[in-house]
């Protein structure tokens, strides 16, 4: 089941919260904790009011503490530990219930990937001087038992509080990520997320707004590193005032989503409706439906977009409606301008600078009359 990041708090769901002592989230409070935990940092960010946070942080706290205490491969106390002293060869049956799924999870990857992804690495490890043996020798889970304790937290934090909404939270265990309750996230820049490395993956996340004007924004993602992994997600509308209404990409990988209707509503210029790139890739990805002035869909400076679906059907009130491009590489692509608003230059593309390479442009319209188009 994807993570939804939704975009309005019913007042119902306030008026229980209040009652709760868990206050309906403000416009624009966002207060963040971190610790420490499971060889990472752990952070979890509240929308709205700080004491919900410093409420619910025990319950998070709990959660990644007695799955460390399961799943370690450090800890030679940690269950996971003593399983593998013993000899176990049966791993899901041997667990205890609650860690099962993530053990079977593990050795299923393993089996779809031809053993690319391998929990059973101990030798290799060994070999490369960085374990002396212990539960390496056996089983290490240290690829998704971040990811599984996040996932065991979210479920803890609806639990408790129970029968009523959560309050809007963003839990973060080194890079792991999930959304939980509903609310407004809105920013100076990544309105949902703003990314520095990680992977956010099978998430839908929607409707988030970014207030900076004078630097890159991304309504609803900031993405600005080489490690950073967004992939097969559902990204949808999305408010930036300047740079990308729904995502900005400085750096990382956009792979395999769904991009639409981004706005970019700056009164002035506005770049990239969708995505606003500088650097990065974007691969196997579907855009569409954007509303903005210079690309409609994607504004590229840098970068590569590849293998992706362009749909310029949405509103382009400046140039470029599939594709504003200054620099980069667009490369087997497939860009329509069936049922697009495009006011000036370059129905699919305009291009100043840069490189397309087999890529499909078609039906693309400009409607500005007596000047030099491009349709």
């Amino acid at each position: 089941m994807k993570t939804k990041l939704l975009a309005c708090l019913s007042l119902g769901a306030a008026a229980v919260l209040v009652a709760l002592g868990l206050r309906a989230p403000t416009r624009d409070a966002k207060h963040t904790l971190r610790w420490p935990v499971m060889g990472t940092r752990a952070q979890l960010t509240v929308r709205g009011d700080a004491a919900a946070g410093e409420r619910l942080r025990p319950v998070v706290q709990t959660a990644y503490a007695r799955l460390d205490g399961l799943l370690s491969a450090w800890n030679p106390d940690s269950e996971l530990s003593r399983l593998a002293a013993a000899g176990c060869t049966d791993w899901v049956a041997a667990a205890s219930a609650e860690v099962r799924p993530c053990y079977a999870a593990a050795l299923r990857l393993a089996a779809e990937s031809g053993n690319a992804f391998n929990p059973r690495v101990g030798k290799a490890l060994r070999a490369l001087g960085v374990s002396d043996g212990g539960a390496y020798a056996a089983f290490d889970l240290g690829a998704i038992a971040k990811g599984f304790a996040v996932d065991v937290a979210a479920r803890e934090v609806v639990r408790t509080c129970s029968p009523h909404a959560p309050p809007s939270l963003l839990l973060d265990l080194g890079g792991n990520l999930r959304v939980v309750g509903e609310g407004t996230w809105k920013a100076d820049r990544g309105g949902a997320i703003e990314m520095f490395g990680g992977t956010v993956t099978n998430c839908v996340i929607r409707d988030g707004k970014a207030t900076a004007k004078d630097r890159q924004a991304g309504g609803n993602l900031y993405v600005n590193a080489d490690t950073a992994l967004v992939v097969d997600c559902e990204i949808s509308g999305g408010e930036g005032k300047n740079h990308g209404g729904s995502v900005c990409l400085l750096n990382g990988t956009i792979r395999a989503c769904t991009i639409t209707g981004g706005v970019s509503y700056n009164d002035g210029e506005k770049y990239g409706a969708n995505i606003y790139m500088q650097n990065g890739l974007v691969d196997s990805c579907t855009v569409s439906g954007g509303d903005g002035y210079e690309g409609g869909e994607i504004y590229m400076t840098g970068g590569t977009v590849t293998n992706c679906t362009i749909l310029a059907n949405g509103v382009t009130r400046g140039s470029g409606g599939g594709i504003y491009m200054t620099g980069g590489t667009v490369t087997d692509c497939f860009i329509d301008g069936t049922g697009g608003t495009m006011s000036w230059h370059g129905g699919c593309i305009y291009m100043k600078n840069g490189t397309v390479r087999n890529t499909t442009c078609q039906n693309g319209t400009c409607t500005v009359a007596n000047n030099r188009s491009g349709g």
